[in-house]
C-alpha cells in the first residue's frame, strides 16, 4: 500500500512536471511566433517604405526628364532663347565636311514649334534624304535605314518604346491603307502632311514619336517628333476660360439691361 502511495506521489509529480513544461514551451512558441511576427511587420514596413522612396526618386527623375526636349534645349523656352541652343545643337551635329546634320545615321533639318505664350513645346527632326523618292525601292531603303538608326538610339536611351507599330508596308501603294495612319498629330505640330505613328515613348508628360511624313506621290521621309503636348494647350485653355467668363459678363449684362428695359416700359 505504501508503495502504491509513493509510485501515486511520483507519477503525479511527472504529469505535473511534463505540464508545466508544455505550458513553458508554448510560452517560448508563442514569444518567438510574436517576436516572428514584428520582424516580419518590420521589413514590410521598411520594403515598403523602400518602395515609396524609390518611387519618389523615380518621379523626380521623370519630373527633370520630362523638361528636356533635347540635349540641353528645355521646354517652355522662348524663340530667342531657343534659336542660341538651337544653333549649338545642330553645330553638334553637323557633318565635319558637308553642310548636313547627323543624329547617329539619321539625316535631319530641325524646327522648332510655339505656342501663343512664345513658349516651346515641340521640336521636329525632319528626315532630309531628298532621295527617298516616293514608290521607289531605293526609297524604301532609305526610310527603313532611318528608322532603324533612330529606333537603335532611342531604344538605347529610353530602353523600349510604349507604343511600337514599327514601319508600315512599304509596299502597300497606298498609305491611306496604312495601319496607323493619321493627319491631325502633324498639322498641329508641323504642318499639313499626312503621317504614320510608327514608334512612341512616353517619359512623364514628354512624348517623342518616330514617324514616317507622307507627301502623296512625292515623297516620304522619317521624322522624330519630341513634344509636351498639356503645353500646347495650357495657354489656349486659359485663354477659352477667359473667353468664356467674357460672354458670361456680356450675357449678365444684357440680361439686366433687357429687365431695366421692361421696369422702364
Amino acid at each position: 500500500m505504501k508503495k502504491l502511495f509513493v509510485i501515486s506521489i511520483f507519477l503525479v509529480l511527472i504529469i505535473g512536471c511534463n505540464t508545466k513544461s508544455r505550458k513553458q514551451e508554448e510560452q517560448r512558441n508563442l514569444h518567438l511566433r510574436d517576436s516572428l511576427k514584428l520582424v516580419y511587420e518590420k521589413v514590410s514596413l521598411q520594403k515598403i517604405n523602400l518602395e515609396k522612396e524609390q518611387q519618389l526618386i523615380q518621379d523626380s527623375i521623370i519630373k527633370e526628364k520630362e523638361k528636356i526636349a533635347i540635349s540641353d534645349i528645355n521646354f517652355g523656352i522662348s524663340h530667342f532663347n531657343y534659336k542660341l541652343k538651337e544653333k549649338n545643337f545642330l553645330k553638334s551635329c553637323q557633318h565635319e565636311e558637308l553642310e548636313l546634320y547627323y543624329l547617329g545615321e539619321f539625316r535631319f533639318h530641325m524646327k522648332g514649334i510655339f505656342n501663343s505664350n512664345d513658349s516651346l513645346y515641340c521640336i521636329i527632326l525632319e528626315g532630309d534624304r531628298k532621295s527617298a523618292i516616293y514608290n521607289s525601292d531605293f526609297g524604301k531603303q532609305e526610310i527603313k535605314r532611318d528608322y532603324d538608326a533612330l529606333y537603335s538610339i532611342l531604344k538605347e536611351k529610353y530602353s523600349s518604346p510604349n507604343v511600337n507599330y514599327s514601319l508600315p508596308d512599304l509596299d502597300n501603294e497606298n498609305p491611306f491603307l496604312w495601319k496607323n495612319f493619321t493627319y491631325d498629330l502633324y498639322q498641329r505640330y508641323g504642318d499639313d502632311s499626312h503621317y504614320c505613328e510608327c514608334t512612341k515613348w512616353e517619359i512623364g508628360k514628354k512624348k517623342i514619336e518616330i514617324i514616317l511624313k507622307i507627301m502623296p506621290r512625292k515623297w516620304n521621309a522619317i521624322s522624330l517628333i519630341i513634344y509636351r503636348e498639356d503645353m500646347a494647350t495650357r495657354v489656349e485653355d486659359k485663354n477659352r476660360k477667359l473667353d468664356d467668363l467674357e460672354n458670361q459678363k456680356i450675357e449678365t449684362k444684357e440680361k439686366e439691361d433687357i429687365e431695366k428695359a421692361i421696369k422702364v416700359l
